[in-house]
């Protein structure tokens, strides 16, 4: 008899949510669900991923696959308790707050090393001025009037600056002349 959806994804609960619903999905419809020990055979590929599959449950490959990516996925993610050890250059001029946002950054699991400059100042995480974000408050450095990628500034019709860092000098000497 083939397993419901909701027994197989009871197997699956170590699982992110996302992820055992999709392979629930997917292991409803594979051909060994009928067959006597399927949802042990779950419940063991998913309990240590490491082993190797018993040649009768080869269909359920991809399935181990899958749980050693989502299981590395969670490794990454994973906060350490404690943060990694990092240099400190001229601490009398850094902030408390900006050594606590760098204690929280050194927690996270994809950073290997770090340093905090004596210029350390504390992040926003917020997209724009927070002044920027009132009616019709202009920054004296006017970001409005930034050129865009199209060539063409963003208030006006008049084609934005050229920036050329190399000059027309570069472009006159060094380049050879096709056929």
């Amino acid at each position: 008899m083939t397993p419901d959806y909701a027994t197989i994804l009871a197997r699956l609960e170590s699982l992110d949510e996302h992820v055992a619903k999709r392979l629930a999905g997917r292991l409803l419809r594979m051909q060994c669900a009928a067959e006597h020990g399927f949802l042990e055979a779950i419940s063991a590929t998913v309990a240590s991923p490491e082993s190797p599959l018993a040649p009768a449950w080869a269909e359920l490959e991809p399935l181990r696959a899958e749980v050693l990516s989502a299981r590395q996925r969670q490794r990454l993610l994973t906060p350490r308790t404690a943060p990694l050890g990092y240099r400190v250059y001229g601490p009398e001029a850094i902030h408390e707050s900006a050594r606590k946002q760098m204690e929280d950054v050194m927690r996270l699991a994809p950073v290997v090393a770090g340093a905090l400059m004596p210029d350390a100042h504390v992040g926003r995480g917020e997209r724009g001025h927070p002044l920027r974000r009132r009616r019709g408050y202009r920054l004296p450095y006017a970001p409005h009037r930034l050129p865009r990628a199209g060539g063409r500034s963003r208030t006006s019709a008049r084609p934005a600056p050229r920036i050329d860092p190399q000059g027309d000098a570069f472009r006159s000497g060094s380049q050879a002349e096709g056929p």
